[in-house]
């Protein structure tokens, strides 16, 4: 009796199927052996199609869309037939989408495919997160299907779907579905190593919250790629022992994304600096920003300074790419960065160099140009590494001066006395304080003398 039952329960189910098949039935009414083959994997796969209609009651879309799949191949039927029955189940309209993207793709390709994700620890569930993920995903590149189930893999939780979350946003992004074009930039290929699958699925989570700041592809691309290019392994030194250093990029951008990317105006300051490394495609650069990054926990200000400082208006990517490797260049013999360039110089009124540049008036690139120049000059064995002192020393000047002018600022002060003041910018504008340069000319012929020699710097190329 109890064979009897499962006998009539698979032919129910079978005959479901072939109500819905009658559309291939009809093509090949002309041609028995279509007819003949139809009934024939039904029957031989009665097991597994009891079991699929089982699962998905209500699924018919899902059950006529595999009979496209038997009309390309009988046997890429059955393994998309076995597929729905391993994965998790989905919705519906999720276990459609998969079938029509197997069919898109084609026996060997899905072979491949669902060889990979199959062997993923949650690889069943990753995959109908993905497939629920995205309206569009039946339609995606190998690459970007490949990303999103990747980043499911490793960010999704049975009850947190992040690429779903990812999948609805940027799907009404402001500029039009940006959901299959931010995946295939993110992976040409399945199992593309040029940024990890937890690089990827953390790039999802942080721009999966709907109050982050809309970025772009650029900007979705390279919080990937300073994930990857930057290990754990990274050390970086901090002249500050307060502060505890999170050198992994995950860390890194954690941190950023939590302070900046949900504010409005520092959200889009943020876009804008990570569109700019983007632009560069710079393994080093990535790195060297990570330092910065990190040296800029030393207090909000100084971290928001940064962030400011990497999108101003009218400074290209190759100029905030050269500001950044000079600040990461500038360092003492233990390998910290020079004072007054993220924190002050210890002399009443100083600020640091990063909290000038970052304000993002009239005079933040001229400002950046003062580690650019010393770096230049470094480079070329102009200036001795070894002899700064410090960035941005104020001087006193105001008995030498008779209280004419209180102080003189030094944008590098070396040990032998060397005054350097910067008078040129990026954008190669020039202008002379005279008011400053007598003051200077007084310091210098005082006794004692507070300098042994000023420079004026107006080009450093």
């Amino acid at each position: 009796m109890a064979l009897s039952a499962e006998l009539a329960v698979d032919a129910a189910a079978i005959l479901r199927v072939l109500g819905y098949w009658m559309e291939v039935l009809a093509k090949g009414a002309a041609d028995s052996k279509t007819a003949t083959a139809v009934l024939g994997f039904l029957r031989d796969s009665k097991a597994a199609v009891a079991a699929l209609v089982d699962r998905y009651p209500a699924a018919d879309k899902v059950i006529k869309k595999l009979a496209e799949t038997w009309e390309t191949s009988s046997t890429l039927a059955s393994k998309t037939i076995g597929w729905l029955n391993v994965l998790n189940k989905m919705p519906n309209e999720a276990a459609e989408r998969f079938v029509t993207f197997i069919l898109n793709k084609g026996e060997t390709d899905s072979d491949v495919l669902m060889a990979r994700w199959l062997g993923f620890a949650n690889g069943k569930r990753s995959v109908a997160d993905a497939a629920d993920a995205y309206t569009g995903f039946a339609n995606l590149s190998e690459g970007a299907a490949d990303a999103l189930v990747s980043a499911a893999e490793t960010v999704d939780t049975d009850t947190l779907k992040y690429t779903k979350q990812y999948g609805t946003k940027y799907a009404a992004a402001s500029d039009g579905d940006r959901v299959a074009t931010s995946l295939a930039q993110l992976r040409s290929a399945p199992g593309d190593a040029k940024y990890t699958d937890e690089a990827i699925g953390d790039a999802i989570k942080r721009n999966a919250d709907a109050a982050v700041v809309e970025m772009s592809n650029d900007a979705i691309e390279e919080t990937a790629s300073v994930e990857t290019h930057v290990p754990c392994t990274l050390v970086a030194a901090l002249a500050f022992a307060v502060v505890v250093p999170k050198a992994c990029g995950k860390q890194i951008l954690d941190d950023l994304y939590d302070a900046y990317a949900t504010d409005s105006v520092l959200g889009q300051r943020f876009k804008a600096g990570l569109e700019k490394l983007r632009a560069l495609n710079d393994r080093e650069l990535d790195a060297a920003f990570a330092r910065m990054a990190t040296a800029a926990q030393i207090s909000p200000d100084v971290e928001e300074a940064l962030v400011r400082a990497l999108s101003i208006d009218g400074f290209s990517a190759q100029g905030t790419a050269e500001y950044i490797r000079s600040l990461d260049t500038l360092r003492d013999g233990n390998g910290n960065l020079f004072t007054g360039l993220f924190d002050a110089a210890p002399t009443s009124g100083s600020s640091s160099n990063i909290i000038r540049v970052g304000n993002q008036g009239a005079g933040s690139i001229a400002e950046a140009f003062e580690p650019v120049a010393m770096q230049r000059m470094i480079r070329d064995n102009e200036v001795s590494l070894g002899k700064i002192e410090d960035f941005g020393r104020k001087i006193d000047v105001s008995a030498i001066t008779n209280g004419t002018r209180s102080t003189i600022e030094a944008d590098c002060f070396s040990s032998d006395g060397t005054f350097i003041d910067m008078k040129h910018s990026l954008s190669g504008s020039t202008s002379r304080d005279l008011d400053q340069l007598s003051a200077v000319e007084a310091a210098l012929k005082a006794d004692p003398a507070p300098i042994s020699r000023a420079w004026y710097v107006v080009s450093a190329d």
